[in-house]
């Protein structure tokens, strides 16, 4: 497991499909847990399904610089917000 099923992940959650590809995602982080770009991409899923708790956890261990690089400038007010609640 690795890049191919983040693409495939990531494919799920476009099609629909948010609930298959946090699963997916979950089983990488299992397998990589150190990798934040992938918790990063798993917290997107959570805040797609409205699930701001779990959104908050994954990313608040993570450096905002870091968050930066890879979720949109446009949306990090939003990022910002959620995790100084």
């Amino acid at each position: 497991m690795c890049i191919r099923d983040s693409h495939k992940a990531r494919l799920l959650a476009a099609t629909g499909h948010q609930e298959e590809a946090v699963e997916l995602m979950e089983k990488i982080i299992n397998d990589f847990p150190d990798n934040d770009y992938y918790k990063i991409k798993l917290a997107e899923l959570y805040d797609t399904l409205g699930m701001t708790d779990k959104f908050r956890e994954i990313l608040r261990p993570i450096s905002l610089e870091l968050i930066e690089k890879y979720i949109p400038a446009s949306s990090m007010e939003y990022v910002r917000s959620i995790l100084e609640q």
